[in-house]
């Protein structure tokens, strides 16, 4: 199971360098300027609902592995709360 959270944190971190290094640029450097929020109000809802998912996941394979290390909670427990939070906070920005 441990390979499987390893899986889903390299995921995680994929999810976001690719965010940040590919989309974002190129969506600001390529795209027209009035066409850039429809664009960013449809891809980053999707990338923390992703994000969110994958701590969820986190927490049901250290619960079936039967883990006892809190680190392993907490790392999926805030994964999850990143990716929710930031998903709220789309509708604010």
């Amino acid at each position: 199971m441990l390979l499987a959270q390893v899986l889903i944190s390299g995921l995680v971190c994929g999810l976001i360098i690719f965010q940040s290094a590919f989309v974002a640029p190129t969506v600001f450097r390529d795209l027209p300027e009035e066409s850039r929020p429809v664009i960013l109000r449809s891809l980053f809802p999707k990338l923390f609902k992703s994000i969110s998912v994958a701590g969820i996941l986190f927490i049901l394979l250290a619960l079936l592995e039967g883990s006892n290390l809190i680190i392993v909670y907490c790392v999926g427990v805030f994964t999850f709360l990143a990716g929710l939070i930031c998903n709220l906070m789309v509708g604010a920005t």
